[in-house]
């Protein structure tokens, strides 16, 4: 079996077949830095650097767009499953132009186009890749966009359904059907899944500036709808309102402070929320065990030290595993 050895420690590897020579390995990092020193640490780091701050590098197609035919058929049941709620969205809006007027649906049409790409460069992966892509093991351009937009998603997805249901939901039943649903809540689970089970996408904490850059250019919109006068068509009144908690016009200082509360209160928690489960592991882990790796194993004659006897060895390697035994 194969085994990391440092001095005097062993640490046996428990190995599964998968993705070939370049398969990512999940790596021990159960002593790497506590919460605070990691995001001390991501504070001096470059927000979408492959290294991360304690020391493994992210294999950029296993994080970002893994291979596989049941992957590929899970990305797909998502991907069309949330598109039509969009689609159907715009259907039955009226008028059209006005759908666009939405926190709610700006940040569908985020989900949506990272759901779409990620799907493309998983079918890419898994239909169409070429001999010489099946060694490739960096993040590319194309993943760091797929990574830029889910980190604008999904925390934007969890304030639209905090939001909505907190703030703009009366109470009533009238809420109560089936594309509301979906738009509130249904798609931010399939978002989740798509972006921290199917791939495993790392938030860093600097991340959280692009999370309130949207939301800061979203109440930018809502103060200049109301201030020019464009109403809401999709109301009985078609006053100047989006949202009844944002009024502008009417009560600048409460409306100020709902979206101070709503860009330096909700929006953090919303971040974090998505950043602590992009680090857990199962069953208890919090520190990025779970995170997609490129592992480097010396597979040459223990006598020969030229690195070009040395290649990336293939595994995941389970964390649940790792059993430390001195030699």
């Amino acid at each position: 079996m194969p085994s990391i050895s440092n001095s005097s420690t062993v640490v046996p590897l428990k190995i599964t077949v998968g993705l070939g020579d370049n398969e990512p390995s999940k790596v021990d990092l159960s002593g790497g830095p506590c919460c605070c020193g990691r995001v001390t640490s991501e504070l001096r780091h470059r927000a979408f650097d492959a290294t991360e701050v304690n020391g493994p590098t992210l294999h950029g197609p296993a994080t970002f767009a893994p291979a596989g035919r049941w992957t590929m058929l899970g990305k797909t049941i998502i991907t069309v499953w949330s598109a039509s709620s969009l689609v159907d969205g715009i259907l039955a809006a009226e008028p059209k132009l006005f759908y666009l007027a939405y926190l709610t649906h700006w940040s569908l049409m985020v989900t949506i186009l990272y759901m779409t790409l990620s799907w493309m460069l998983t079918f890419r992966a898994t239909v169409l890749a070429k001999a010489e892509e099946a060694t490739a093991t960096d993040v590319t351009m194309l993943h760091k966009i797929v990574w830029c937009l889910f980190t604008v998603a999904a925390p934007a997805e969890i304030v639209v359904a905090i939001g909505y249901w907190g703030l703009e939901w009366d109470g009533s039943a009238a809420g109560f059907y089936y594309r509301n649903f979906m738009v509130h809540g249904v798609v931010l689970g399939l978002l989740l899944l798509d972006g921290l089970l199917l791939n495993k996408i790392p938030l860093r904490i600097r991340h959280i500036g692009l999370i309130l850059g949207y939301l800061f250019l979203y109440l930018i919109w809502t103060f200049i709808h109301a201030y020019l006068g464009i109403g809401n068509p999709q109301t009985p009144e078609d006053d100047d309102t989006i949202y009844t908690a944002l009024q502008w016009r009417q009560d600048p200082l409460s409306t100020a402070v709902v979206a101070g509360q709503f860009l330096l209160l909700l929006a953090p928690i919303a971040f974090c929320t998505v950043y602590g489960l992009s680090l857990y592991s199962f069953p208890c882990g919090c520190n990025g065990q779970s995170r997609r790796y490129l592992s480097n194993t010396n597979t040459s004659n223990n006598t020969d030290k030229d690195a070009s006897t040395t290649k990336s060895s293939a595994s995941y390697v389970e964390m649940g595993a790792f059993d430390m035994a001195s030699v």
